[in-house]
């Protein structure tokens, strides 16, 4: 098996949308693929977790009881590319131990999988994501579910969200000094995404104040 890993760790709390800190282990970097280390439908690229935006009567914004979770994986994807048939795409919601203790709180831990199949003849792939007893199917490319509904997930091609320079930093880094902005070097790829809308009320813990952490994983068998 490969798996390759990305953790999200820090707070989400209805009410207000609390700063995170990511961290990433040696499996999986950013277009790790392309040498060799990772098949790129399995190259975990970013994970991002935020409690949805919900607008108020004045237009101001709110905070609603809707966590949104979302991967990315094939950097540099193209029209063709396609989720891992054989592959698994896991996200693990955990507690997160309240100040000042840290860790996780084990009296929250739900997972969040897909699987997708081959393509149909249409081009897309259908895939199933399930969640606590909670089910969603769906296809590639294609915006479907209910927006109230306690799972709801997108996944198909989008533009890179990950804005770096890889080379101005390491530039500056081997010369002793602080990079400046540079270029983007992911303003004209894309990734393969998956994005969950998951109703906390419903699907996670009951109780939509309570912290958490998100967890991404990938595996798939070696061909």
């Amino acid at each position: 098996m490969r798996t390759a890993l990305r953790a999200l760790v820090g707070t989400v709390v209805v009410g207000a949308l609390v700063a995170t800190v990511a961290y990433r282990s040696r499996a999986s970097d950013h277009d790790d693929y392309s040498s060799g280390a990772n098949e790129p439908a399995t190259d975990l690229a970013d994970v991002f977790a935020f409690m949805k935006p919900s607008p108020l009567a004045d237009g101001g914004p709110s905070v609603s009881d809707r966590l949104v979770l979302m991967m990315t994986v094939h950097p540099r994807a193209t029209k063709s590319s396609e989720f891992d048939a054989y592959g698994d795409y896991v996200f693990v919601i955990q507690g997160a131990a309240e100040p000042p203790a840290i860790g996780v709180d084990k009296t929250i831990d739900v997972t969040l999988g897909c699987r997708f199949q081959a393509k149909t003849d249409g081009g897309q792939q259908p895939y199933v994501c399930s969640s606590n007893g909670f089910f969603f199917a769906g296809e590639t490319n294609v915006v479907s579910g209910v927006e109230d509904g306690p799972l709801r997930v997108y996944a198909g091609l989008r533009a890179d969200p990950t804005v770096g320079a890889a080379g101005t930093v390491v530039g500056a880094v081997d010369a002793g000094l602080l990079p400046d902005a540079g270029t983007n070097d992911f303003a004209s790829t894309n990734v393969l995404a998956i994005v969950a809308e998951v109703d906390v009320n419903r699907v996670v813990f009951g109780d939509a104040s309570r912290r958490t952490l998100a967890i991404a994983a990938t595996t798939g068998a070696f061909k």
